[in-house]
C-alpha cells in the first residue's frame, strides 16, 4: 500500500493513522504550500451508499451540517477546519492537528486546582461562544443556526494543541434551540414513522450523555446537554473515576445507563479542590435540567472568577 496520497494542496500520510470512526478514518497530513501539519478526516462514500434510503440521506445531511458548523466556528478553543475536498470516493476534512486527546494527556496524572480552572475556563469559553453564535448552512438554503450544540462531548473530543484546549468533532452538532432547527422536521416528513426530534434525542456517547438524551426527553434549550457532559469530564479529571458508572459493569444500552443514573446518587470525594469547585460540579451535574447551570452561569461562577 502507498504510504501517502495527495488531495489538492494536501498530502495524507496513510501510515500515520490517528483514529477510526463509523464513517471513516483520521490521518496525519501536511499542506504542501507551507508544510503545515494537519489532521485529515476521511469520510467514505462507500459507507454512506451502503445505508438504506433513510439513513443515507440522514448521514449526508449530517455531514453537510458538520462542515457548515465547523466552517463557521472561529474560536481559539475550537479545532479549526482549514479546507474540505471531495473526490469520487471520499470527502476530506483538513483540520488543525492536536498533540493529544484530553484523556491521553491526563492518563496517570494528577490535575491541580489552577490547571483545572484554566481547563474549565477554556471549555466554557468555547461553548459560551457557540451558544451565542449564528452559523449559516450554505448547503441548506442559507439556513441560520442560532447557537450550536455539540451533543457528543467526551474526553476523546477535547483535544490539546500546545497549551490550549480545543473542542473537536462536530458530527452530531445541531442548532442549539430545537424549535429553531426545522431541517429534521422537514426531512422526516419524507419518511413514515420518523420522529422530528430524532435530530438530537438518544445521540451521543453513553457515559457522557445527559439524562435528557438517554431518556429521549425534549428540552427547550439544548445547551444543558453539553453542560452535563462537560461536568462528567471535569468530575473524572478531578477524582479519577466516573461519577456514577463502574468500569467493571458491562452496560451497553441507554436504558441500562439511565437506570443506573436514576438509582445512583452522585458522591463527591474529598480532595484538594475548594468548596467552589464542588459547587460548580453539582450545578453542572444537576439531574433536574431546569436547575442545571447554563454556560453563562458557569462562566460567572465564583470558582472561575
Amino acid at each position: 500500500m502507498n504510504q501517502y496520497k495527495v488531495v489538492g494542496d494536501y498530502q495524507i500520510f496513510l501510515n500515520q493513522k490517528l483514529g477510526t470512526g463509523a464513517m471513516g478514518e483520521v490521518y496525519v497530513g501536511e499542506r504542501k504550500s507551507d508544510k503545515l501539519k494537519v489532521a485529515v478526516k476521511i469520510i467514505s462514500k462507500s459507507y454512506i451508499n451502503s445505508r438504506d434510503k433513510y439513513n443515507k440521506e440522514l448521514i449526508k445531511k449530517r455531514i453537510k451540517r458538520e462542515i457548515a458548523i465547523q466552517q463557521g466556528l472561529k474560536h481559539p478553543n475550537i479545532i479549526q477546519l482549514h479546507c474540505v475536498q471531495e473526490t469520487n470516493n471520499s470527502i476530506y476534512l483538513f483540520m488543525e492537528l492536536a498533540n493529544s486527546t484530553l484523556d491521553q494527556y491526563y492518563t496517570n496524572k494528577i490535575i491541580k486546582e489552577e490547571e483545572m480552572k484554566s481547563l474549565i475556563r477554556q471549555v466554557v469559553s468555547a461553548f459560551l461562544y457557540m451558544s451565542e453564535l449564528e452559523v449559516i448552512n450554505q448547503f441548506q438554503n442559507e439556513k441560520v443556526y442560532k447557537g450550536v450544540c455539540h451533543l457528543d462531548l467526551k474526553p476523546q473530543n477535547v483535544l490539546i494543541v500546545g497549551n490550549s484546549i480545543k473542542i473537536s468533532d462536530f458530527g452530531l452538532s445541531t442548532a442549539l434551540r430545537p424549535y429553531e432547527s426545522q431541517e429534521m422536521i422537514e426531512f422526516s416528513e419524507q419518511f413514515d414513522n420518523v420522529p422530528s426530534n430524532l435530530d438530537y434525542l438518544g445521540q451521543g456517547s453513553l457515559l457522557y450523555m445527559a439524562i435528557e438524551q438517554l431518556s429521549s426527553q425534549q428540552t427547550e434549550n439544548l445547551e444543558i446537554l453539553d453542560v452535563w457532559s462537560a461536568g462528567v469530564i471535569f468530575y473524572e479529571l478531578a477524582f479519577g473515576k466516573h461519577p456514577y458508572h463502574n468500569p467493571e459493569s458491562n452496560f451497553k444500552s441507554p436504558i441500562e445507563i439511565l437506570s443506573l443514573l436514576n438509582t445512583t446518587e452522585i458522591s463527591y470525594p474529598k480532595s484538594e479542590f475548594d468548596d467552589q469547585f464542588y459547587d460548580l460540579l453539582r450545578g453542572m451535574l444537576n439531574k433536574n435540567h431546569k436547575e442545571r447551570l447554563s454556560w453563562k452561569q458557569c462562566k460567572e461562577h465564583p470558582f472561575l472568577l
